[in-house]
């Protein structure tokens, strides 16, 4: 289970919401102990574990040297490189944490996540795996508390991926849609007119797309096709997120009110169409399921 905690309205009550999860059948973690990279910008701050997250559960993730990213970071790094214009950013939020770059430098707002890699001639690997959570802020080291960013802090020392699995992803008509969703980098599948059958790829983002329209592997990277979708489930229109057609009946669901009027402190009821978390917390249309190819 993965709780963020958006903020603390007294000592004594927290307000919360949960990751959605995407894992749908069995499968196999990865082996060892594995570890965030310690460079990477901050996502969003878990309240209960007073930390933040840097890699949101059902992200796709790569290697870098052998600290884990989210695996968009090839295509930006790629991209970067060549001259393009970069998109992921380090923030205000990760100047004021003290988040250094690769090159171990006090980072500033604007700044190009992977700018620093390629300074050092540091590549990023192709897709390696799903993350199983939320995956926290690296405090240094996974054993050796003298290291730690924090004195005697560390909850989350080591993490795991998933190698093989089925999956079932919120899907936003597009990247401005989840973007603006109320759960910040939450991970989904975006675009439309998706198809059982067309092949899984990823973009900067860390998102999922599809690889092409044709149901061929299209013309990106090989090594970055990950599996290949088997369903796809509509239950709003992708562009207006008006309801269509209510998840098991859940828009007859009868739910306390929700005072704080955030979305993500709401449940699937009469009010919302019956729209669930899942849904909700992404920006989602409806939910595509593929299963991963890699191994």
């Amino acid at each position: 289970m993965s709780t963020n905690i958006p903020y603390k309205t007294t000592d004594y009550l927290v307000e919360g919401f949960i990751t959605p999860e995407v894992k749908v059948s069995e499968g196999f973690d990865s082996v060892g102990a594995h570890f965030p990279a310690a460079w990477l910008p901050l996502v969003r701050f878990n309240q209960e574990f007073e930390i933040h997250v840097v890699i949101s559960r059902g992200t796709p993730v790569a290697w870098v040297g052998n600290s884990l990213v989210p695996a968009g970071y090839r295509f930006e790094y790629e991209a970067v490189k060549a001259g393009g214009a970069a998109t992921i950013l380090y923030s205000a939020e990760d100047v004021r944490n003290g988040i250094k770059n690769y090159a171990g430098t006090l980072v500033t707002a604007g700044e190009a996540v992977v700018q620093s890699l390629i300074d050092a001639d540091v590549e990023v690997s192709f897709f390696a795996g799903i993350a199983n959570y939320d995956i926290f802020e690296f405090q240094g080291s996974i054993d050796n508390p003298t290291k730690y960013k924090r004195y005697n802090f560390n909850p989350q020392p080591t993490v795991s991926f998933k190698m093989d699995y089925h999956f079932e992803y919120p899907v936003a008509g597009s990247t401005a849609q989840v973007n603006a969703a109320p759960l910040p980098g939450v991970a989904a599948f975006v675009g439309k007119g998706i198809k059982p059958g067309q092949w899984v790829t990823y973009d900067k983002a860390s998102h999922f797309v599809v690889a092409s329209a044709d149901f061929t592997q299209g013309t990106g990277p090989k090594e970055a096709i990950l599996g290949q979708v088997s369903q796809v489930v509509a239950y709003r229109d992708p562009d207006t997120l008006e309801v269509v057609q209510a998840v098991n009946y859940l828009d007859k669901v009868l739910a306390p009110e929700n005072h704080t009027g955030r979305i993500l402190n709401d449940l699937p009821n009469v009010r919302n169409g019956g729209i669930t978390q899942k849904l909700a917390y992404a920006n989602a249309y409806g939910v595509v399921r593929f299963g991963l190819q890699t191994r």
